[in-house]
This record gives C-alpha cells, structure tokens and sequence, in this order.
C-alpha cells in the first residue's frame, strides 16, 4: 500500500524547485503579522549566531510550544516530525541510533549523528529526557568541520531553560494507557535569582510504569517494568557585564526488572506460536506485543556528570570554553539467545564508560560584514565491557563472567570556519578541521561458554592506532531581492578506524581477520533553498543531496551453516555507500485559526560495495533501518481563545530490517490525535499516539541466535496504541 506516495513526492519536489530548510516555531495558532518570529530562531549548531532563514544547510528547528504540543518525551520521538530522520531501538530501555539521509547509525558501530545538550555530547542519547527542554535543532548533513567525528550523518543539539531573576515553578503530569498495561510521568522545576549575579534552575522527573512489550514466560515473574528518575540543575553567574558562567549537573537513574536492554519479538507471531508454542513454551502463545524468553532479565542504568561553560564579550570578539565530563554504568541481565520459554542459554553486558571533552574557540560575529571562528577540541573515553551468560536455569548471581574488554579512544582538533560576503547578496562560507586521534584496546584471554552455541574463546589484545583528517567545507548562499535564499555545498564527513573487541568460537584466528578497520570518509553535496512566503504567514524549504562513502564501516556477526551465531559482532571498512535524496518542510499559517507542518523526505540508499562474507555478497542492496519515504502531517485548530484540537500523521516507506534484505517493514501509516485547554497558568492535553495500533519493527531484525534460520524473523518494536493525558501548572 501506499506505492504512490514516492511517485507524488518526485512531482512535488520538481515542481517546487530544489529546497532545503524548515522551522517548527510557531504552531500555537496565533496569526502571523508581516514582521515574521522566523527571523529571530538563531541556530545555535552553527556556531555563527545565523538566523534559520541565512543559514546554508539544512535544518529542522523545533521550539518549547512545539514539543509541548507534539508530546515530544524521548529523543524517539522527534523522528515523527522531521523527515530524512530515522531514530532505531533495541528494546525500550536500549540504545537509540540516529540515522539521517540514509547515513546509518546501528547499535554495532557508533551514532554517526551526534547529540549535544548544552555542549555536552553524547554518543549514547538514549536516556534523554525533554521536559526541560527550550529548542531542538537538527542539521543534516556531516558536520564534522565544527563538531568532529560522530557527525556524519548530522547533529542534533539541545538546549535547555535558562535560569532568570524572576522566580517561576512549574508542575507536570502524565498518564499512560496501552494494550498491556499503564504509566505515568511526573515532573517539577523551580527557576530564579539565587543572588544580583546568580540564577539557578533545577529540573526533575520521574518515570514508572509497565513495559509495552510484556515477556509472557519470566522466570522470575516480571514481565517488564520500568523506573526512570532525572535529575538536573543549570546555574548561571555573571561575574561582569561582559562574562557569563555556566554549571550544569546532572544524574539519571534507570531500573527495570524484566527487561533486558535488547528484545526482539517474532516479527510473525503465528509462525512463531506453530513452531514454538507447543514444543518450547509449554502451550503457551504469544500476542502481538508479548515474547515468550524464560531468561533472567534485569537491566539498571546510571548516568551522572557535568559541565562548566564561560562566555566573554570582548570590543569585537567572543571567547567561548566549554568543559564536561559524563559517567555511564550499565548492567543488563537475560538476552535470551533461544528466543523461547525454554532454559537452554542467556547473557548479559556490563559496561562502564567515562567521557571528558573540552572545546575553547575565539570567534567574530558580525550581523554584516564578515564571521569567523577559530577553535580546539580535546576528548578522551575510557570504555570497559564485561560479557556474561547463564547456561540452564540459574539465578542473576548464577551468570559467568568473561574477560575484561577496554576500549580508550582520545583525539585532539584545530578548526575553524568563516563565512565572507562577495556582495551584498552573495556569501562564501568555508571551513577546515585537523582532527588527530589515537584508539587503544586491550583485552584480557579467556573463555565464555555459551552452551550450544559453543565455548567463546577471548585471545589476549593490547593494541594502538593512530589517524589523521582533514575534514573540510564549502558553501556558497544567493539571497534574491524577493528574500528567496539559495545554496549549495559541499562537506566531508569522517569515523576513525580501529580494532574489533573480539569473542568468537575461534578466538585467535578470527582476532587476526578481523583485528582492524580503517577510517571511514565520505563526501555530501546538497543544493537546496527556503523562503518566506504569502507575506511571511508561511516558510518554505528544501534539499536536493547526493551522498558518497567509498569506505563505509560495517559489520558482521559470523554465523554457523544453520544461520547460529558463533562470534560477537566484528566491525570492518571495506563496504561503500551511495544515497540520493530530498526532503520539503513547510509552516504555514493557512488562517487565523489553523497551524499546518508538513514534511516529505525520499532517500535511495544503497550499499555500492559490500562483501558480507566469503560466499555472502550485499552489494545493490538497499541500506538497512532507511525507510525509502518518510511523510509528515500536523495540523492544529484553535477552537477558541483556549481550546485546541490537533492531528499528527506519519506516513514510512518500505524499510529494510537487515543487510540481506531478506526482510523488510512494509509501509506504514501511524496516525495520532490529541485535544487541549490552554489557559495563562495551566494546560491540560488528551492525546492518542499510534491510534490503529500498527504493529511495526522499530529495529534490526535477525534469525533466532541458537536456533538458527527457523523461518521467522526477530525485531524490536515500536510502541502500541497509547492513550494518555497530561497536565501542566505553571506559578
């Protein structure tokens, strides 16, 4: 269904001339006058203090009224409303990856789209929590000239309220409903003048309530529970006129029995109760969001850090530091490698890991004439992971540890980036960054037995690499005298190389195939333009691309003849990547009453080199986790000075769940409504998300780990229907 939607969208993308910027500032419903608010949206991921409507790259901006009213909780969430934007999961409590114009990010290789919160980055987004948030910007495209590696596919930067003198408090609720079970949400934050210099805010929010996905067969009777708590506080001095300082702490905790960081259900749950229900799971059989695993699951997860931030104003100049250091621990119990109720084998993951980075630059801003920028970047990691596995029936303390695995990548940056004007409608911007990075391994010898999978040998490592780039770019914007502005560019994007942490069955001999990777580059040309138009009631954009990676990491999972896994994953670089596309964005006030956003992306990706293994040849095949269309339809009415009423659509093209393309989601169309009050100091929302309740894999997909090729598929999913309320006092 749905095959015409891609047809249309070429029609629609010729017939509105290459395009490439949108905003989502205004969807309160209030007339726009001449004087347009789109003007004062600055895009902080540029560094260059441009306005949304001057900057040359594409980018979708979503402000504090916006992620109020779209229910915008998780990072999850805001793939919903920007197209060429895919964000994959594990399992609800796992990771996120974030893929942008088929540039994609899997849980095996890293996020290839950074996120920054207030400076800080973070390679794993996924306990981000967005109740404090004020804006949301996301930049496709590599960003690597100001933001290093991990910046391939894009980034998305957030920042969060900033404290005032005023004193203001605030207080949230939400209540969740679904198929199997209930959750709610609540959240409080108090803002003000701590002393003539100070400001503070501190923000909290907890989270309690069952799993989406329930686990029919736990052998500890949890089928999935989930506890989150955040807690975070910004401080702001001003020593000076000129200068300003900025603390910010956090701490986030996750707990949830019954789960494990990874899940994945049947993709076709009849298959699966014909082959299992009878003769694995004693009878039992599962429903469209249950799984039926007899191992122990637990996963908790801690999160604490902070940063420190200094801006001082010199006559002409601007120095910026920013310093921040992240700690991440995480134990998770009970990957079930035989995705039944029966207790044949399971593991589990420890990990501890530790972030600094620093960045220091001097910039010159101006609103005319020239901008520039120069900067340094430090950063370091210190990573360990611990395997586990329980091999028949056993309790938590009954799992067997393997050998210790550490990973401790550092590198160090010179940047900078300018933009001049050739005439007073013409720009030139230009960037270059020399990145230097050193990635160091070393690994204890040992054995995991993983039962009938067999016995996991780990060979003694202590390994260094080095790697050198050049990451440059190139813009050149034309802003005609009706203010349509137009551009082009050209950037690269880079992943240094590495080793692999390697377990396999033939430790040592897969150690040497496998030790090493190579950097990963790639090159993106984009054309593209925006514009205001019907006298700024409504702002228009788009892009054309054309995306190139001739050394692309990838990944493989060595399996046995019958599809069984006998390796963890090995990461290696000698696969490339071709993708093609456009996206549309559109705000418009249509009348006084009515707010519409709309977006259309279309991506052809597709692996140009990929040789798997010796006999296994992906090469033409398309790009897993990258739909091929993604559509986007959101539409408030204003009932009354208080009363509101929305729809949000989102329409997904045909995806591809693994590199064979063996499997793949069919296309989907999940649609969400919600209503609301909206007085001075309170609101109250009522909203439906998935509202057909579409059962649809949010994932990778894969063959049952012991097992092997049974006929079936096994992915993560996306939440079912969900019906909630929330409300919010402001005082």
């Amino acid at each position: 269904m749905y095959s015409w939607l891609p047809k249309v969208s070429l029609l629609l993308v010729t017939s509105l001339v290459p395009l490439a910027v949108f905003s989502a500032d205004d969807i309160k419903g209030n007339k726009k006058n001449d004087e347009t608010d789109f003007e004062k949206i600055i895009v902080v991921g540029s560094k260059m203090n441009q306005a949304v409507q001057e900057a040359p790259v594409s980018v979708t901006v979503f402000d504090r009224t916006m992620i109020d009213k779209a229910g915008m909780m998780t990072l999850r969430d805001i793939d919903d409303y920007a197209p060429n934007v895919s964000i994959s999961q594990i399992g609800q409590v796992g990771g996120s990856y974030i893929s942008i114009r088929g540039i994609e990010s899997n849980p095996f290789i890293v996020n290839r789209t950074a996120v920054y919160v207030d400076g800080i980055p973070y390679r794993d987004p996924d306990m981000l929590r967005l109740h404090n948030v004020n804006q949301i910007e996301i930049l496709r495209g590599p960003q690597g000239t100001l933001y290093g590696s991990n910046a391939n596919a894009g980034i998305i930067v957030i920042s969060t309220k900033t404290p005032y003198q005023e004193l203001e408090s605030s207080f949230g609720l939400s209540v969740n409903s679904f198929e199997h079970g209930q959750s709610y949400t609540v959240n409080g934050s108090v803002s003000g003048g701590v002393t003539e210099d100070l400001t503070a805010i501190v923000n909290v929010e907890f989270e309690q309530g069952d799993s989406y996905v329930r686990n029919i067969s736990s052998s500890i009777n949890e089928e999935g529970e989930i506890n989150n708590i955040a807690v975070s506080s910004r401080f702001r001095y001003h020593p000076s006129d000129n200068s300003q300082l900025d603390f910010i702490v956090f701490y986030n905790k996750l707990d949830a029995p019954g789960l494990y960081e990874q899940e994945f259900p049947a993709v076709d749950v009849d298959l699966y109760n014909q082959t299992y229900g009878a003769t694995f799971n004693g009878g039992q059989l599962i429903g469209d969001f249950e799984f039926a695993n007899e191992a122990q699951k637990n996963t908790t997860e801690e999160e604490w850090g902070g940063a420190v931030a200094l801006q001082h104003d010199f006559d002409e100049l601007t120095f910026n530091l920013t310093a921040s250091y992240r700690n991440e621990d995480e134990l998770s119990y009970g990957t079930d490698f035989d995705l039944t109720a029966m207790p044949v084998s399971s593991g589990g993951t420890q990990r501890d890991n530790r972030y600094w980075n620093v960045e220091a630059r001097l910039s010159k801003l101006e609103q005319s004439g020239g901008s520039w920028l120069i900067g340094t970047a430090l950063s370091k990691e210190k990573k360990s992971r611990q395997l586990y596995s329980l091999i028949g029936t056993g309790g938590f303390d009954d799992y067997a540890k393997a050998s210790l695995q550490h990973l401790e990548p550092q590198s160090w940056a010179l940047f900078t980036q300018s933009i001049w004007p050739i005439t007073d409608n013409l720009n030139l911007t230009t960037g270059l960054r020399y990145e230097h990075s050193k990635h160091k391994i070393t690994q204890e010898a040992g054995v995991l037995d993983m039962g009938e999978i067999g016995q996991f040998t780990f060979p003694e490592l202590s390994r260094e690499a080095t790697s050198d780039a050049w990451v440059p770019k190139i813009a050149l914007d034309y802003t005609f005298d009706n203010d349509v502005m137009l551009y082009t560019s050209a950037s690269k994007g880079f992943l240094p190389g590495g080793y692999n942490l390697v377990a396999a069955d033939k430790g040592p001999e897969i150690a040497n195939r496998y030790g090493n990777y190579d950097d990963e580059e790639l090159w993106s040309y984009e054309l593209g333009a925006k514009s205001e138009i019907f006298n700024g009631k409504a702002f228009i954009s788009a892009a054309l691309f054309y995306i190139e990676a001739a050394s692309w990491q990838e990944y493989s999972v060595l399996t046995d003849g019958e599809g069984r896994i006998i390796s963890t994953v090995l990461v290696s670089s000698d696969a490339a990547i071709e993708s093609t596309g456009f996206e549309i964005e559109l705000n418009a006030q249509v009348t006084e009453k009515l707010n519409i956003i709309a977006g259309l992306g279309y991506v052809d990706a597709s692996y140009s080199q990929y040789q798997f293994s010796a006999t296994e040849d992906f090469s033409g095949n398309d790009v897993k986790m990258v739909p091929e269309y993604d559509i986007s339809l959101s539409a408030s009415y204003d009932l009354s000075d208080h009363w509101y009423a929305r729809v949000d659509m989102q329409a997904l093209g045909e995806t591809p769940l693994h590199q064979d393309n063996s499997v793949t989601r069919e296309e989907q169309l999940i649609l969400g409504l919600s209503a609301g009050y909206q007085a001075e100091h309170w609101s109250v929302r009522l909203y439906a998300k998935n509202l057909t309740n579409e059962r649809y894999a949010s994932g990778l997909a894969y063959k049952n780990f012991l097992l092997g090729d049974d006929g079936n598929d096994y992915a993560p999913l996306a939440n079912p229907r969900v019906i909630g309320v929330d409300f919010d006092w402001q005082f």
